[in-house]
């Protein structure tokens, strides 16, 4: 079990979470943290909150391409509308 703490709230309402506790409960900068009260016991309870990017990770189209990747698949989708845009246009010039 981990020591009993004891921090002072800043001016701004902040408070440092020690680095033994981050470590435990695996919170790391930026990551978003679930705060609740326990009113029965005059309490501040302090989650870590799963990240929903990696939550839904897969569920999109694209998710695990690279960047040049993505930008590959639209020049191809550019280039194959440029093509039929240009086939249509002959079409309609061939006509007598």
């Amino acid at each position: 079990m981990l020591q009993q703490k004891i921090q002072k709230v800043s001016t701004k309402g902040q408070v440092v979470i020690p680095a033994e506790y981050r470590v435990k409960l695996g919170i790391k900068p930026r990551l978003t943290v679930v705060m609740r009260i326990e009113e029965n016991k005059n309490r501040i309870i302090l989650e870590p909150m799963e990240d929903p990017i990696k939550t839904l990770s897969g569920a999109l189209k694209g998710v695990g391409r690279t960047a040049q990747q993505i930008k590959d698949d639209i020049r191809k989708e550019e280039v194959y509308y440029e093509k039929r845009k240009f086939a249509r246009f002959l079409k309609k010039k061939v006509r007598p």
